[in-house]
């Protein structure tokens, strides 16, 4: 075979001499050794070191300064036995924890089943529909969402007080429970969860609840001002108290600027006598407040309630304005806005 050059032929390259192919195959031989040389080159290697006893010589030299396998020491293999136990004990772990994780998961679902099926009821949840007296015992009767009373028992060990667990049931179990607790005489007070339903026998009931805390209250505390602030929409008020006679404060509602222009305010008689019953409970909730009165832009002031009126309303009824326990007040509401208020 022969090259051309622009068309002229050259002449054919000479054979490679002896020399040269030792020096080639001496630069084969360490990567022969190493075992990365191609195929090409490993046979050339191996064809040139069986006929030259230098190049051969040479090959076993290289592979004398081999460095020998290592040999496992015992440190080795215990550090490769303690990751095998290593190993072995986090796949226990992880299967324990998995366990733990289904059963907590299964006993979730039971408790949210049970919590949907049984929902124990707080007392603003609970209203009494009848009262029953004998001269032995008193009954209560529940309504809805009340389903059934769980039970009954003594409050902190005292005669006459009782404490009542009720439930609502949201499925059709336990709707065939009773709704009715007995309780034996004398009973002077019922709780639900801590909260006060009967005492004294009055029924005590959630507006009396929540009031209770304002009994006997300043009348200089902005708290205590709330209760009977007026709410006209779209007039906006503020409060001012008069507060120099500890023992006869006035608080005075003044129409500002806001939703309405205060010029146009006006208050129907329709409007005052509803007010006057919140006036009134207010007066009873704040000892040392006089007297509670509506002021119009023009100047003009309108009594809205006082105390003697809040004090001939209870004579009526028998009754004082001093509250003591949650039956004083429960009776006072009931003398202002009737039975159940």
């Amino acid at each position: 075979m022969t090259c051309k050059d622009y068309g002229r032929p050259l002449p054919p390259i000479p054979p490679a001499s002896k020399d040269d192919e030792c020096q080639i195959v001496q630069d084969l031989l360490p990567l022969y050794v190493d075992g990365v040389a191609s195929p090409a080159s490993n046979a050339l290697v191996e064809a040139h070191t069986a006929g030259c006893s230098g190049c051969n010589a040479l090959l076993d030299s290289l592979r004398e300064e081999l460095p020998a396998p290592p040999v496992p020491q015992q440190q080795d293999r215990e550090m490769e036995n303690a990751l095998k136990n290593v190993n072995r004990s986090f796949h226990r772990k992880n299967t324990i924890i998995t366990i733990i994780g289904v059963i907590a998961i299964i006993a979730m679902c039971a408790a949210g089943f049970i919590f949907m099926d049984s929902t124990r009821l707080p007392a603003r949840d609970v209203t009494v529909k009848t009262v029953e007296e004998t001269p032995e015992s008193l009954t209560l009767s529940f309504e809805s969402p009340v389903a059934r009373v769980d039970s009954v028992h003594v409050a902190e060990s005292a005669q006459g007080y009782y404490g009542v667990t009720v439930s609502a049931y949201p499925s059709s179990h336990g709707k065939n429970g009773s709704k009715t607790a007995v309780f034996d005489k004398p009973v002077n007070q019922i709780e639900i969860d801590d909260e006060i339903i009967y005492q004294d026998g009055v029924h005590i009931y959630e507006r009396c609840r929540s009031l209770y805390p304002y009994a006997n209250g300043f009348a200089g505390s902005t708290a205590q001002m709330s209760l009977a602030f007026p709410d006209i929409y779209p007039y906006t008020f503020t409060i001012e108290a008069d507060t120099y006679d500890d023992q006869n404060c006035i608080w005075t509602y003044v129409a500002i600027e806001g939703d309405a222009d205060p010029a146009s305010l006006v208050i129907t008689k329709e409007y005052l006598d509803a007010y006057r019953k919140t006036a009134l409970l207010a007066l009873a909730l704040t000892p040392n407040l006089e007297e509670i009165r509506l002021h119009y832009p023009d100047g003009s002031d309108t009594p809205v309630a006082a105390r003697h009126e809040l004090h001939t309303l209870l004579a009526k009824k028998g009754l004082t304005p001093v509250i003591e326990n949650y039956a004083d007040l429960q009776r006072i509401i009931d003398a202002i806005y009737g039975p159940a208020g």
